[in-house]
Order: C-alpha cells, then sequence, then structure tokens
C-alpha cells in the first residue's frame, strides 16, 4: 500500500514515519511531503500512485482541504484522513469525501489501528486477473504485478 503523509510540520511527519516503522509491513511504502504544493506536484508529475493520502489541515501555502480538493480531481479513490490540531474544519473536510478525520495528536494504537483499517480498504478493493502464469492485482492507485505458478 502506497501512503502520502503531508504536514508542514516537519516533528510530526517524522512521527508518522516512526509509526509506519513500528508498524513492520514491507507491504507499506510512504511518501512525505511538507507542503500541499509539494504533493500536488507528485499527483501531477506521476498520476494516481496513492492509496491513502495522510493531509493535514493548517499549512503554509496550499492548505489541506484545497490540496484534498485539487487530488480529488485528479484521483476519485484516494482514501483521505485529515489530521489535524482543529476541530474546526471538520464539517467543511466532508466536501473532499474524507476516509476519516483524526485530531492531533494522535498516539500509536489510535495510528495502528487507521493503517490497518487503510489496508482493509484497499485490499477489499483488489481486484485480481490471471492470464498464464501471471496474476495481475489491481488496486486503486495502479497495477502490482505478480507472478503465480498455477497448478
Amino acid at each position: 500500500m502506497r501512503i502520502a503523509l503531508c504536514d508542514d510540520n516537519n516533528e510530526w511527519l517524522e512521527t508518522e514515519k516512526q509509526y509506519l516503522a513500528c508498524i513492520n509491513d514491507s507491504s507499506l511504502l510512504y511518501d512525505a511531503f511538507d507542503s500541499g504544493e509539494s504533493l500536488i506536484d507528485e499527483y501531477k508529475r506521476c498520476g494516481c500512485i496513492y492509496d491513502a493520502v495522510l493531509l493535514d489541515m493548517e499549512m503554509n501555502g496550499l492548505d489541506g482541504i484545497s490540496t484534498a480538493n485539487m487530488i480529488r480531481s485528479m484521483d476519485r479513490r484516494v482514501l483521505i484522513v485529515f489530521v489535524t490540531n482543529h476541530r474546526k474544519y471538520m464539517q467543511k473536510s466532508f466536501e473532499c469525501l474524507p476516509f476519516r478525520f483524526l485530531l492531533k495528536p494522535i498516539d500509536f494504537n489510535e495510528f495502528k489501528e487507521l493503517i490497518l483499517k487503510l489496508i482493509n480498504m484497499v485490499e477489499e478493493d483488489k481486484q485480481a486477473l490471471v492470464f498464464n502464469e501471471v496474476e495481475i492485482n489491481r488496486w486503486s492507485a495502479g497495477f502490482v504485478y505478480t507472478a503465480v505458478k498455477l497448478g
């Protein structure tokens, strides 16, 4: 599963990275961004490569809701999770169709529970096709090829 972490608070980004490392799941891949602009640039450059985006609401420059709306215009399937200090943005955030809205600070257990739910959502969305001896798995963020020996 590919995750984009986006927060202008480097301390919180490091915490999220440490939490992901502690989950110890080799299928979890992530990229970290310190601004909405840099995340949007990556989307424009690489397309819909993320299964989930963990996004701060208040950032310098492009705020979280504007960033989420721009992501939604390019990627209708990505799971967006707002992670913020401010409850006041919750109602407005629903315009972006988020998966969750979490208030900082988040402890490891809450973070792990979120990631496991995201993994389940992505797995449920997975579609597999088999051609000859190659299984092609499609997730919401793209294709993953897995060689499978049949019979």
